[in-house]
């Protein structure tokens, strides 16, 4: 989901550094900070929210001080300028925002790898579908296989959805409504 993406800006980057806490805190956007804050509720025992798809979050902060993840927790309802000065007075929650953040830009790293892995298998599954479209056109140029075949109509549907057959897939023109 669009709303869900918090791995935009500063948390896209593989190395997150304590320094960049300042600018991420000034810069959150709403799903960062609904994430950030699915991320203190967990790890203070609350179950997994349906917001998140019930989704547990990746990592654990071991040694992060219960009082500051309640106070972390508070903060991040407010507007990033009363978060970040809430988080000026009391450093240990914004360290374990830091350690949070770090957590989440690692996470990204790891999601970016999976992805390029799964474009790769994608597009040789792709490329093995066209071989096996073509062999099928070939074997019903011969007659080998009817043009009325479901195998030859499914085919005649991926071509379509895939570009392959020339025209691609256009809808019939529907009429625009003007105001």
């Amino acid at each position: 989901m669009q709303s869900h993406n918090f791995r935009t800006g500063l948390l896209k980057k593989k190395d997150f550094h304590n320094k960049d806490l300042w600018k991420l805190v000034h810069s959150l956007t709403p799903a960062q900070a609904s994430f950030f804050r699915e991320a203190c509720a967990q790890l203070l025992g609350v179950p997994p929210s349906k917001f998140w798809g019930n989704q547990k979050i990746w990592f654990d902060l071991p040694g992060t001080n219960r009082e500051a993840l309640i106070y972390l927790l508070e903060a991040l309802n407010h507007a990033p300028h009363i978060t970040s000065m809430k988080l000026s007075k009391h450093k240990k929650a914004g360290l374990a925002l830091g350690s949070m953040a770090k957590s989440a830009a690692r996470g990204a790293a790891k999601a970016g790898e999976y992805i390029a892995k799964g474009v790769k298998v994608a597009s040789k599954i792709y490329d093995v579908a066209k071989k096996v479209s073509s062999g099928i056109e070939v074997a019903k140029d011969f007659g080998i296989i009817g043009s009325d075949s479901d195998l030859a109509q499914a085919n005649d549907m991926f071509q379509m959805v895939s570009g392959m057959a020339g025209s691609g897939f256009r809808p019939e023109p529907q009429g625009l409504r003007r105001k």
